[in-house]
């Protein structure tokens, strides 16, 4: 099967991490089915995003629960930085996302960018 390259963005790698979210069986269940070979990346920006919410949290207790899921993100999927190779990484999948089908990006918006 063709390799698969998906980009998840900041609220889907939130609910990805937070069992109580909305739509986090629905997001486990789609990266769960993914074949071996297809690629799951997040962008250093929506790190840079979660550690910004950690970092002004209403309380410790928030910040901790945060930072445990930063770290749990951090260790399920590649990170784009910001190089000039991330960026063409980033123009890739961008391409990739716009080649999808109407229904499968609606579907995805709701659950996972891809």
């Amino acid at each position: 099967m063709k390799k698969r390259n998906f980009l998840l963005d900041t609220n889907t790698l939130s609910s990805f991490a937070q069992k109580n979210a909305k739509h986090h069986a629905i997001i486990v269940s789609k990266t769960s089915a993914l074949d071996d070979n297809d690629e799951v990346y997040m962008s250093i920006v929506s790190l840079y995003e979660m550690e910004y919410g950690a970092k002004h949290a209403q309380d410790s207790n928030t910040a901790q629960e945060m930072r445990i899921a930063i770290e749990v993100i951090k260790n399920s999927f590649q990170i784009v930085h910001l190089t000039t190779e991330g960026a063409k990484i980033g123009a890739v999948l961008k391409n990739a996302i716009n080649k999808q089908p109407v229904l499968e990006k609606k579907l995805s918006s709701n659950t996972m960018s891809i």
